[in-house]
């Protein structure tokens, strides 16, 4: 029997669908299982989230802080937290630690980073590096509606605004950057590249009369980045990071620091897993 081209097509992508659901079944099993035998290792743990589970509104707000409060109440029964410079420095140091230390970094410069995470954050005594993208903050409605449905794939989302940026930095948060439109730096177009890099930094120092050291490139992973735009990064940050390689703390030969993606909606058996591999310089 022949189909049309269209019932084919729908039959692939409900193919495909039910083959992902069925793997991520799998894998859900799977983590839980290895979660009950595995527990945080030591070390220093920088870990990369982007939102709270929920979207943020003025009626969901104490909803939305508690879980996330959850969250690092969950986090804090295995590891201590340790702010953002200081985890940077020991990394930095090659230091060898007993101890199981966790610090937060957030990317995309979601308005919840500001009415949800910081407060929570504070409230456990540490702080966070948000790394934004000024094309964000300064993008009119269409702009911002295309950044979150077509590029980071979270539609609904705000964006911090400059004054909650600059309160932030007054709290002794770290302010980074995160391109100025969010773009893959796996390209050819160094210019564009170099724009993209040196223009954020311009427009965050502008607005909090300080140096803007450290830099995440976009989606994090090894194949997001040249080496020729690696070295314009470094030409304009001390610190760059990845999400990539994480059971070594850095990668390029000792140039990105590693991080480890984590959202803090995820189930807390996997994020147990997560962190139990062990790091090594």
């Amino acid at each position: 029997m022949r189909f049309h081209p269209t019932i084919k097509i729908n039959y692939m992508r409900m193919k495909q669908k039910g083959t992902f659901f069925l793997r991520s079944i799998l894998r859900d099993i799977a983590l839980r299982i290895m979660s009950s035998i595995s527990t945080p290792q030591p070390g220093i743990h920088i870990i990369s989230l982007h939102a709270t589970g929920l979207n943020y509104t003025t009626e969901n707000k104490q909803i939305v802080y508690e879980e996330f409060c959850d969250f690092l109440s969950f986090l804090r029964k295995y590891c201590e937290f340790i702010r953002i410079e200081d985890s940077v420095k020991q990394i930095l140091n090659k230091t060898i630690t007993a101890d199981r230390l966790i610090s937060f970094t957030f990317d995309d410069g979601f308005k919840e980073c500001y009415t949800i995470v910081a407060p929570a954050l504070e409230e456990f005594n540490t702080n966070a590096a948000f790394f934004i993208n000024c094309g964000f903050i300064n993008g009119d409605e269409a702009y911002r509606k295309r950044f979150t449905s077509d590029i980071i794939e979270s539609p609904g989302k705000l964006p911090i605004n400059w004054d909650e940026v600059i309160d932030l930095s007054r709290r002794k948060h770290i302010i980074g950057s995160h391109t100025l439109d969010h773009v893959n730096l796996n390209c050819k177009d160094l210019n564009l590249i170099d724009f993209q890099i040196s223009e954020n930094k311009r427009l965050i120092e502008k607005h909090l009369k300080q140096s803007c050291d450290f830099f995440a490139f976009p989606y994090g992973q090894y194949h997001h980045i040249s080496l020729e735009a690696l070295q314009i990064a470094e030409k304009y940050h001390k610190y760059i990071f990845g999400s990539f390689n994480y059971k070594n703390y850095y990668s390029f030969n000792n140039r990105i620091l590693n991080r480890r993606h984590i959202e803090s909606w995820w189930p807390k058996s996997h994020i147990k897993y997560f962190l139990s591999a062990s790091k090594k310089y």
